[in-house]
């Protein structure tokens, strides 16, 4: 080797270190410039029809409108919403193919760790649809006509007033024990195969209570079918305004569904803030109000470290849940 290339090679080899260091800083930022540059897939873990479903369709509508790329909808239902969720999580981090789960997300984590899929260290976070309260309601049977009854039922005929969910580990079980933990009292689940079977009885009076979404109760309600006794947020529902928070009877009560955006970990910073700013300027848009509206929720932008921040804080109140009222998985 002559003396010119013994004398020139270290000075190479340190721009070529250099020029691939560059290369690292700059690629994620490139890539969230050009992003998107091709379809992009809303994976959404349950059948067509489900809130999961109605909400990836109206966003997809509002992205492809921002982007100028096609956004589609691909329904992977099984498990609960875990067969959807691990399909994403063995998906290239790239911001292409991205989970939209709800609270469903923290409760199967905390049913079953180890199981489901855990939406931290399995996912990034990167931004909250929307959120909305449950309500609880009543067969008119029951002769439960307010919140003070359930407690006074409850206590005269211990273990006798039952209430109908979704089925064993859903939202609606686990909002029912979080409600007779609160005011100390026993109340026993009578579980179906989803939540149109649960209501059906209810109305029927077979059961007693139900808690499910607002789009789904309310017309009930509102039919004189059903008795509605309470929303589970600390605030009134933006469509059932004259309907109180179940707080004002029991103390500290307050439980909302939420929906939000998940892409497989290792997505860049930069396209996670990306994608974030792109949903939240979608949802601040008035079509997209007025349809959260009518699902009972509201849009509360959050950043991505905001919005994970607020997963741990569900995951760490599911877990606490299924551990005091010793809840298992079917």
């Amino acid at each position: 080797m002559n003396l010119f290339v013994r004398q020139c090679l270290p000075a190479f080899f340190h721009w070529m270190t250099a020029i691939n260091f560059l290369c690292l800083l700059i690629t994620p930022q490139t890539h969230a410039q050009t992003f998107p540059n091709k379809q992009v897939t809303l994976v959404v873990p349950f059948t067509t029809g489900g809130s999961n479903d109605i909400f990836a369709r109206a966003l997809a509508a509002e992205l492809h409108a921002t982007w100028a790329q096609s956004v589609i909808v691909e329904n992977r239902s099984g498990g609960g919403g875990s067969l959807g969720a691990n399909y994403v999580s063995k998906m290239p981090s790239d911001g292409y193919t991205i989970l939209l789960m709800s609270s469903a997300f923290t409760i199967n984590a905390a049913i079953q760790p180890g199981v489901a899929p855990d939406p931290i260290t399995s996912f990034k976070p990167i931004a909250l649809i929307a959120k909305g309260p449950m309500m609880l309601v009543a067969s008119i049977a029951s002769g439960i006509k307010t919140q003070r009854d359930i407690i006074s039922s409850a206590q005269s005929q211990p273990a006798r007033i039952n209430y109908a969910t979704a089925g064993n580990g859903s939202v609606t079980h686990l909002a029912m024990e979080m409600l007779a933990s609160n005011a100390n009292i026993k109340l026993t689940q009578a579980p179906y195969k989803g939540g149109s079977q649960a209501i059906t009885d209810v109305i029927g009076g077979h059961t007693q209570l139900y808690m499910g979404s607002i789009p789904q109760v309310l017309p009930h309600a509102r039919s004189g079918k059903v008795t509605a006794l309470g929303v589970t947020s600390l605030y009134p529902s933006p469509i059932a305004t004259d309907i109180a928070p179940l707080t004002q009877t029991f103390a500290g009560y307050d439980l909302e569904l939420w929906w939000g955006l998940f892409a497989p970990v290792g997505l860049s910073e930069t396209l996670a803030n990306k994608i974030n700013q792109d949903v939240n300027n979608a949802l601040s848009n008035a079509k997209m109000k007025e349809f959260v509206t009518k699902e009972g929720a509201v849009s509360t932008p959050m950043t991505p470290d905001q919005f994970a921040n607020f997963v741990r804080t569900e995951l760490t109140r599911w877990r606490e849940v299924v551990k005091k009222s010793n809840i298992k998985s079917d």
